[in-house]
């Protein structure tokens, strides 16, 4: 590979793909492609700097020095935002300090946030979490995995040909291999586009592709020069194309499948045009499209906190035009500074060190020197203290849930449905509880011990068997009757008090559970696709194994904030349970919680983010019908029985967010598990008749 002069129409190329970012972010609220132009570029220079490093014989091929370099130029600036956004999140947004931001803080500062995403989206602990402050992370993971790997590659090739006398250079080497990585990545964007787009967005073996493609194109542009006059014109019409590619898809959608070739494609024109004269280049290489390119890097990292974090702060749904113009200017003036004061002072400047040559002995010495090799040193040292506390910050999250899992309520103090029940006194001045900072991650036992099926495990997975082995069991377990809790997080949310209430019988309580998935046996909105085959399997399980009752839910709420119903495949599966003889009881649903604009939100986030019980509650006649519509149904089908608690949850006319000093609900429809315990004495009412009739049929 011959030298390449510097392209600074690559860096106003690189400036005008983030600008093209920030501005759909901020103001239209979509993907632009403009990330998928910067992997291409990052691969584009990156591999292309390690090739001509490798193929150099009196360069060093130890490992040490492109990891060294990569991370002075990558992690100052990435340490700096997370460290603003923790603290952000612990002087102001305290809906923000929940486990789920504190497992990315860490993730993407060991830049494996992409993974942390794909799985929080299929995890129950974060299911239905808003959207993160770090969420545009997950890119530079990519990145900084594929920096690694092409590290590793490099050094290993170049030291091997150089240990055996090997006739090649590892440019011409890894030619071919990495053209089969494009392809196969490519390959795997395309299928995995079909199948699961939310993880195909984040995967680094669907996004390599991207990234390879640049690399490619650095060693095709080190051996091939386009014809002048086509250089003229792959420039202008490479621009277009990037430019205009936000206009022409729904990035999210469809990135880094087939439809990904439009802005690469664009990009890759531009790169392939060599810098040649002409409009496109002069504009590329002028002085404000090479300021954005020189700041992209912190300017990315930056808008997306802010945009995010004032949406928190003001409770928008999105930025008003001043808003978001106000977002862009701030981010500017911070990547601006970010890269004066962090990026430039801290990066290796240095080429890498020739074979034989002392340079840790010289930087030594430039330390016992003092002045800037001693200041250098000393703000990496700070960096690498506030990169410890921001890893530390998952384990610290992890025992402050623990530690409230492990605790009981004090009944006099918290009385929570009691209250609504039997006329417990509510105390004054006492701060509601659970901690509503970690909130989200407090479940009942069966999601703590594995027995529930996650919504990304195949619809022929049943959880009947704890993860230490031990069957899912609770109440007495060594009842002679047993009652089998089936459903999704909706019928999980009644196992505590139903746990108390087996307890006290001597029945068995088995659940029998799958997130997202009520039993229905038919298609339903808002119900996985995976949820009729599960329950099927269920109920094979219920026909090979039958429980003495099956206690499930009975309504979902309408949509349109009208209420609530009853599905059909709910009765559908209703009767199957009659035609095997299998008594049960259904629940009416909790509450679902919903704005004027029909978005869902949590009425604990509310009271955090400043509302009051009047603002953050929610007016009973949108969440439940004014008699059960469940009750009708149920009456005629044999073996059947209707419950309702939702009066220990809403007046009649309102529902509060907090109940006898305990918050109601942990997102925006399941209520919390410490509310649901103060419910056994109310459940335990009625199903006393129902479980003693069982008894009695013998």
């Amino acid at each position: 590979m011959r030298p390449m002069g510097y392209r600074r129409d690559l860096d106003g190329l690189r400036g005008i793909a983030i600008a093209l970012v920030v501005a759909c972010h901020v103001y239209v609220g979509r993907v632009s492609g403009g990330v998928d132009v910067f992997l291409l570029l990052s691969g584009y220079f990156f591999l292309g700097s390690q090739l001509r490093a490798a193929d150099d014989p009196t360069r060093s091929v130890n490992p040490w020095w492109p990891l060294w370099r990569t991370a002075r130029r990558l992690l100052p600036a990435l340490l700096t935002v997370l460290a603003a956004v923790t603290l952000a999140a612990l002087a102001a947004l305290p809906q923000l300090r929940t486990l789920a931001l504190a497992r990315q803080v860490g993730a993407s500062a060991l830049y494996f946030q992409n993974v942390e995403l794909a799985r929080q989206a299929a995890d129950y602990a974060a299911a239905g979490a808003s959207v993160s402050p770090l969420q545009h992370l997950w890119s530079m993971s990519v990145q900084g995995q594929f920096y690694l790997a092409v590290i590793l590659a490099t050094c290993l090739l170049a030291a091997t040909l150089r240990a055996t006398h090997a006739p090649g250079r590892p440019s011409a080497l890894l030619a071919a291999p990495l053209a089969a990585v494009t392809l196969a990545s490519f390959a795997h964007a395309v299928r995995l586009h079909g199948s699961d787009q939310a993880l195909n967005y984040y995967s680094t073996a669907s996004r390599a592709w991207e990234l390879t493609a640049g690399g490619l194109l650095a060693i095709a542009g080190a051996r091939i020069l386009l014809p002048a006059r086509v250089a003229r014109l792959a420039a202008p019409a490479g621009l277009a194309m990037v430019v205009s590619t936000a206009a022409l898809f729904d990035g999210a959608a469809v990135f880094p499948g087939p439809a990904a070739l439009w802005p690469l494609g664009g990009a890759a024109l531009v790169i392939a045009a060599g810098g040649a004269p002409g409009a496109t280049t002069r504009l590329l290489a002028s002085a404000p499209m090479t300021w954005l390119g020189d700041i992209a890097y912190a300017l990315y990292l930056w808008h997306w906190p802010l945009l995010i974090l004032l949406l928190r702060a003001t409770g928008a749904e999105e930025p008003s035009a001043a808003a978001g113009t106000a977002v862009i200017a701030v981010s500017l003036v911070l990547a601006h500074l970010t890269h004066r004061l962090l990026e430039r002072p801290l990066m290796q400047h240095a080429a890498r060190p020739r074979v034989g040559e002392a340079r840790v002995r010289a930087a030594w010495a430039g330390l016992a020197a003092g002045g800037a090799p001693r200041a250098r040193a000393a703000a990496g040292a700070a960096l690498a203290v506030v990169l410890a506390g921001l890893v530390a910050l998952t384990p610290v999250q992890q025992h402050r849930i623990a530690a409230a899992a492990g605790g009981e309520l004090d009944p006099a103090l918290y009385p929570g449905a009691l209250a609504m029940d039997q006329g417990r006194p509510v105390p004054a001045g006492v701060r509601p509880e659970p901690n509503p900072e970690i909130i989200r991650s407090l479940f009942p036992e069966p999601a703590k011990r594995g027995c529930i099926t996650l919504s990304g495990e195949g619809p022929e997975t049943l959880a009947l068997e704890r993860e230490d082995g031990r069957p899912c069991l609770w109440g007495d377990p060594a009842g002679e009757r047993e009652i089998l809790l089936l459903g999704g997080s909706h019928s999980e949310q009644w196992f505590s008090p139903l746990d108390i209430v087996a307890a006290r019988h001597g029945w068995r309580l088995r659940p029998l559970l799958r997130q997202g998935c009520p039993p229905v046996l038919g298609d339903i909105d808002e119900v996985g696709g995976a949820c009729p085959e599960w329950t099927r399997l269920a109920m094979a399980h219920i026909a090979d194994n039958p429980p003495d009752l099956v206690v499930v839910t009975s309504t979902r709420p309408d949509r349109a904030g009208d209420g609530d119903f009853v599905p059909g495949p709910y009765v559908n599966f209703w009767r199957e349970l009659e035609r095997l003889g299998v008594p049960f009881a259904a629940l009416r649903d909790t509450p679902w919680f919903t704005d004027d604009r029909g978005e869902r939100y949590s009425p604990t986030e509310c009271l955090l983010a400043g509302g009051d019980a009047a603002s953050c509650g929610i007016a009973r006649s949108r969440v439940l019908d004014e008699a059960n519509p469940a009750d009708a149904v149920l009456a005629g089908i044999a073996g059947a029985h209707s419950l309702d608690l939702t009066d220990l949850l809403c007046g009649p006319r309102f529902c509060p967010p907090v109940i006898g000093n305990i918050y109601a609900y942990r997102d925006d429809n399941h209520i919390t598990d410490e509310l649901a315990r103060t419910m056994a004495a109310r459940l335990d009412r009625e199903l006393t008749p129902i479980l003693e009739g069982i008894e009695a049929a013998g």
